[in-house]
This record gives C-alpha cells, sequence and structure tokens, in this order.
C-alpha cells in the first residue's frame, strides 16, 4: 500500500501529527499486537519464570529496530512490523512456548476463504499483495476442483496468517469496508475505479445483511450465494460505473439498483434479516442508546432527549426493554432504516478509539 494511501487511511479514521511513536507508545503498541491469546515475546524481549511471562520493556527500548519502528507513521504495516519484531505467534513452537490455543480456523475471514479472496485482495493491502500470484492460482485450481477448501501451500498459509492480526485489530467486514472506501475514493478521485476497487464498491452497496447480488451476478447452490465477478466484469454496466470520479451516495445507490436483490427479491433469493427486532442495532437497544446518540446524525437529534430518558428509567427499573413508546419506535424504525451506515460509522469510532489507546 503506498504511503500516501496510508495517510489517507489514517485521515478517514484519526487526527494523527506526523511524528511516529514516543518509547511508551511502542511498549503499548507491542502490547496491543501481541496479546495473551496469540503469542508472547520473542525470548530476548521477555522475562520468563515458572510463573509464565512478562515483556521486558527495557530490551525493546535497546533494541536496534526500536528507533526506526518509533520514527515511521502508523499503518497497518507497521503493526505488522512491530509484531514480527517482537511476537513469537506464528508456529506450533511458540504455541507451546505461549501456550496459546491455535484457533485459526475460526477467524470468520479465514472461514469464508477461497470465496472471498478477490475481495480480499482488492484492498491493495501490501502484507497481502505480496501473494496474490500465490493466492489467486490456488483460488484457479480450487474453481477448478483441483485444490480442496483448508488443504492450503504454505504461501497461502502466510497469507491467511496476515487475517490473525487482522482479527486482534477487529477488523470485521465493516471496519475493511471502510479502509477500501477511503482508499477507493483516493482512486476514483485521480483515475476512476479499478474492477477490483467496483467489486468491493458493490459488495460495500448491497450488504448480505440487506439482500443479495440479483441472479445474473450471483452463484446461488444450496450453501448459499456469492458474487459472480466474471458476470459483473463482462456487464456493460461495470464499464460505466467504472468511469466515475464520485463515490456519492448517488453513486451507491445506482449500483445498488443495477446488482443488488432487496426488498420482496431479496425476501424469495436471500436469506437475511426481515424484521426490525432481528438486528443487532435493535437487540443491543437500549443498552447502546448512548452509542447511537454520539453519531453526528441530524435525524437522531429530535430523539434524544426521549432516548435517555427511556434509558434512565430502564436502568432504574422503571421501563421494560420492548416496551416503547411510539417516539422511541420511531427513533428504533430510523436506526433499522439506516442500520448499515450507523453500523459503519459506530465501527470508525471503535477504530478511533484503538488506535488512540482507548478501550
Amino acid at each position: 500500500m503506498k504511503q500516501f494511501a496510508i495517510k489517507i487511511i489514517l485521515l478517514c479514521t484519526i487526527n494523527v501529527t506526523i511524528g511516529g511513536l514516543t518509547s511508551d507508545q511502542l511498549a503499548e503498541a507491542v502490547n496491543r499486537v501481541c496479546p495473551e491469546k496469540i503469542g508472547c515475546p520473542h525470548d530476548e524481549y521477555g522475562i520468563y519464570n515458572e510463573f509464565g511471562w512478562s515483556w521486558n520493556y527495557t530490551a525493546i527500548e535497546k533494541s536496534q529496530q526500536s528507533k526506526e519502528l518509533m520514527e515511521m507513521p502508523l499503518s497497518k504495516e507497521l503493526a505488522m512490523l512491530i509484531r514480527s519484531v517482537y511476537c513469537c505467534s506464528k508456529g506450533r513452537a511458540c504455541a507451546e512456548k505461549c501456550k496459546v490455543p491455535r484457533n485459526f480456523e475460526e477467524i470468520d475471514l479465514i472461514k469464508k476463504f477461497p470465496e472471498n479472496a478477490r475481495e480480499l485482495l482488492s484492498l491493495n493491502f501490501k502484507p497481502l499483495n505480496e501473494h496474490r500470484e500465490a493466492v489467486m492460482q490456488f483460488v484457479k485450481d480450487w474453481e477448478n476442483g483441483l485444490e480442496k477448501k483448508g488443504d492450503y501451500p504454505a504461501e497461502v498459509e502466510e497469507f491467511l496468517d496476515v487475517f490473525e492480526l487482522i482479527n486482534i485489530f477487529k477488523m470485521n467486514k465493516f471496519t475493511i469496508a471502510i479502509i477500501v472506501l477511503c482508499t477507493i475514493h483516493v482512486s476514483a478521485s485521480v483515475e476512476g475505479l479499478t474492477l477490483d476497487n467496483l467489486s468491493v464498491a458493490i459488495t460495500k452497496a448491497c450488504h448480505e445483511d440487506k439482500g443479495c447480488s440479483k441472479e445474473i451476478y450471483g452463484i446461488f447452490d444450496e450453501n448459499g450465494w456469492s458474487w459472480n465477478y466474471t458476470a459483473i466484469k463482462r456487464s456493460e454496466k461495470s464499464a460505466d460505473f467504472m468511469k466515475t470520479s464520485s463515490l456519492d451516495k448517488k453513486f451507491y445507490g445506482s449500483l445498488l439498483e443495477e446488482y443488488c436483490c432487496i426488498g420482496t427479491c431479496a425476501e424469495k433469493l436471500c436469506k437475511v434479516p426481515k424484521k426490525l427486532e432481528e438486528i443487532e442495532l435493535i437487540k443491543n437497544f437500549p443498552e447502546n442508546a448512548e452509542e447511537l446518540l454520539s453519531i453526528d446524525f441530524e435525524p437522531f437529534k429530535k430523539f434524544r432527549d426521549a432516548v435517555l430518558q427511556f434509558k434512565k428509567d430502564y436502568d432504574n427499573g422503571r421501563e421494560r426493554k420492548g416496551n416503547y413508546s411510539a417516539e422511541i419506535e420511531d427513533f428504533l424504525d430510523l436506526v433499522f432504516k439506516n442500520q448499515f451506515w450507523i453500523t459503519d460509522e459506530l465501527e470508525k469510532q471503535r477504530i478511533r478509539r484503538y488506535l488512540l489507546g482507548g478501550c
């Protein structure tokens, strides 16, 4: 990923000053990218005894790499580099040394591989791009029945190892979409979209929780559906969309109309939540009331007093979950209609808190 693109991504998530990390921030970063559940220090950076281990922060600060790392700009690549220098996390030897259970196959992004390989590579993330050729060869062989899901060669395993770190950063599909959209906004403003960029924009516009692809753009079987990227590539409409220079709501609305099956179509073709109470944002109300109201969303403002009063009464046992007034129902209807944008905004807030050292 080019340095310019990294800066754009950071501007999409947090306000940072150029200047790298302090020694204390480096120590905190080491803790964050190498928590106990995924690894422990390499021998020279840890203190080991019969009770377990702890970080040797003096050794970290005095290491040859520390000065160079502290001068680098914030990025996911920096996080991975810090992890590779200080953290023992790969392979059976580290797992045994650190007493870490290997739950590699439980990571959602890995469970969906290789079906999601093209989408992952479209992120234009340098640690992934290094394995592009091997991954695409595996996908081609898998699609032709020459390879099996889960039986991966060494280089594909290294590609998937990247997602252990992404999982630690809580980089779920919404977070990835935020970063991708920041990236494709840059490319679109300069030279239009690539096919990979367009494919990600389509999946963003037509999120699987509200619909699926139209039949001509999808592959459907007893296990569900996936995007038919060959059909997208061959579509005359795709060529027009790739010329765009403005990724605005109108653009995403056009993508939705062309590629996506929603509403009545989704009820017949896709398995999506149809009821308001089935979505997470509604199920978590009123516990998440303050978090919802923290979003700078003009339509929420007129409901603020009523929502906070309900939350207060609920906390004091005077109101019950699900027993909502007409005004609260209107607020929740608004949440339902804007659920995907709201979820993205909340995820942006979590990224800011995470990178700034919050909880």
